[in-house]
Formats: C-alpha cells, sequence, structure tokens
C-alpha cells in the first residue's frame, strides 16, 4: 500500500492505496477533542468522516475503500468506520 500524509493541501491524514485488488484502500481523518465529553468523542470522530466525504479524499482511489473518523483525547479514542465500494 502506498500511503500520503497530510501536507496542508487538502488531503486526509493518512491514505493507505491498496497495491492488491484482494485489499481495500484506507482513508482516515484524525480529530482531537479538549473534553472527556464521550458525546463531544462522537461528534469530532463523525466531523472527521464528513470531512472525507465533502472533501472526496478517496476520489483517486479505485474499488473498496474504508472511511474512518477518529477523536482521540488522551488515552481515549472514538472510531467510526465506513465502507465504500467505489
Amino acid at each position: 500500500m502506498g500511503i500520503e500524509r497530510e501536507a496542508g493541501n487538502g488531503r486526509a491524514d493518512i491514505i493507505m492505496r491498496r497495491n492488491d485488488p484482494r485489499y481495500p484502500n484506507i482513508v482516515v481523518e484524525l480529530k482531537k477533542s479538549r473534553s472527556d465529553d464521550p458525546e463531544d468523542l462522537e461528534r469530532m470522530a463523525e466531523k472527521g468522516l464528513r470531512q472525507i466525504r465533502t472533501r472526496e479524499y478517496y476520489r483517486s482511489l479505485k474499488g473498496k475503500t474504508y472511511l474512518y473518523g477518529v477523536c482521540l483525547q488522551n488515552k481515549k479514542a472514538k472510531v467510526l468506520f465506513e465502507e465504500m465500494g467505489l
């Protein structure tokens, strides 16, 4: 898999492009919460997924693609997942 990292030019935080059609592409958008509130973690993880969809970070990817919105706060994490069959 090829990996890209965000460089401030409108890409997701992590994009893993599959080299083998048996495996999916993976797009990850990371967010950080300053709150211990579980609802805030959920809200920020959803914001990450929404950002992936809105900016179409998956546009150049072919085949099955997994989208992950991840919110971190100290040792807590909330991960939301969505599968796209492009």
